[in-house]
């Protein structure tokens, strides 16, 4: 299933991209997208950007056109009269956790969009003292705790980075040793740096991630070194100033599908996945960058590994990372110059081939009024029938 969430690594590395190239510009006017999504148009006298936000998913610059809502929502209306006109001054991550906050403005008439990005998500307008002024949606951490209009904001509810020590590192360990976990199981739960991540560090040190040791044994000293200083090495993302670049990994369609078995129950071995009609793109939208296709730079190797097929149809996304995790290093992937460019192409992807399924999907509309009508009984001929059986 195609990766449809933001990591915490993700976040970094699309907030260190937006102070990059949109950090005072200035917010000319908002569209709402649908009831979650926004779009606040950003501009300075030599360029403009568009800032897509969607609530519980994604965050990051566009370069293609997206479908807006005629009528304005009363949020939106909120937005345009709170932050319309004033300059992006700032952009943060609270802590390790999946929150954004947006600064608009300086001094007392300074506004802060709070972006949650777990569970249901949430956008959440604030002054510049963090009392919420309006939001999507309502919900409470605790009964001290309500996230409602007038309420502060609480931001010591968010997750803030525990740096590793080999002292807790050990202590992990033997716990999850007593408990026969394994080694990918136990540092995914007690760590601040995500799985993905997490386990990018694991194969880097050169350990077997599956490494399920018994209780009595537990794990050597050799394997707590060489697992820390890996560890210590991946937490620079969060700690150090990290160039983060953008890549795509494509799905493996050349194997067969897992669920399909000859009549024997084993897997056919000569089986080749089916090819999806060719659809053409619509034209409506904006051009693709260069190699639409791909996204990737020109010539660079990891475009030679996604193949030269033109249909776009072929070409499946799976996740975007803006680190290459040593995971990843044996899978199709395209390469981007930045995270954010790698997010926008992934998100249009998804688009465009979700509108290619819904035409291309049969209409059903003809049978079931067919249907209907055929079962729509006949009408008496004698217009005395009722009474004639009600009074025989």
């Amino acid at each position: 299933m195609p990766k449809n969430r933001f990591s915490s690594i993700d976040i970094q590395a699309l907030v260190y991209d937006l102070k990059n190239t949109v950090l005072g510009m200035r917010v000319t006017n908002i569209y709402d997208i649908n009831s979650k999504t926004y779009l606040l148009k950003l501009a300075v006298p030599d360029k403009k950007a568009f800032l897509l936000l969607e609530s519980g998913t994604r965050f990051h610059t566009t370069d293609f056109s997206w479908e807006k809502q005629d009528v304005p929502s009363v949020f939106t209306m909120k937005l345009r009269k709170n932050i319309c006109t004033k300059r992006l001054e700032g952009v943060r991550q609270i802590g390790v956790d999946r929150v954004v906050d947006f600064t608009f403005g300086t001094g007392p008439v300074e506004k802060h969009l709070i972006m949650e990005l777990y569970s249901s998500g949430n956008l959440i307008l604030t002054d510049a003292d963090y009392t919420i002024i309006a939001l999507i949606r309502t919900h409470a951490y605790s009964e001290e705790d309500i996230i409602q209009v007038g309420a502060v904001y609480p931001f010591h509810k968010a997750k803030q980075f525990n740096p590793i020590t080999k002292e807790s590192l050990t202590e992990i360990l033997n716990k999850g040793a007593e408990n026969e976990e394994p080694l990918k199981q136990t540092l995914n739960t007690k760590l601040d740096l995500g799985s993905e991540l997490t386990e990018h560090c694991i194969l880097d040190s050169g350990v077997d991630y599956n490494l399920k040791p018994q209780k009595a044994q537990g794990y050597s000293a050799e394997i707590i070194d060489k697992l820390y200083a890996s560890l210590k090495k991946g937490e620079t993302v969060f700690t150090g100033d990290q160039v983060f670049e953008g890549w795509i990994v494509l799905k493996d369609t050349s194997k067969p599908a897992a669920s399909r078995k000859d009549k024997k129950g084993k897997k056919p071995a000569n089986e080749k996945p089916k090819d999806d009609k060719k659809t053409e793109e619509p034209t409506t939208k904006t051009e693709a960058p260069a190699a639409e296709s791909t996204g990737a730079q020109p010539g660079s190797s990891d475009q030679n590994k996604a193949g030269s097929s033109s249909d776009p149809q072929l070409v499946l996304y799976e996740e975007f990372i803006p680190i290459l995790y040593n995971q990843c290093k044996n899978s199709k992937t395209l390469h981007f110059p930045s995270f954010n460019k790698a997010v926008d192409e992934f998100y249009r992807k998804q688009w465009y081939q979700r509108r290619v399924r819904a035409h291309t999907q049969p209409n059903n509309s003809f049978f079931f009024l067919f249907f209907f009508f055929l079962m729509i009984r006949r009408p008496p001929r004698s217009t005395l029938f009722p009474y004639t059986t009600l009074f025989r």
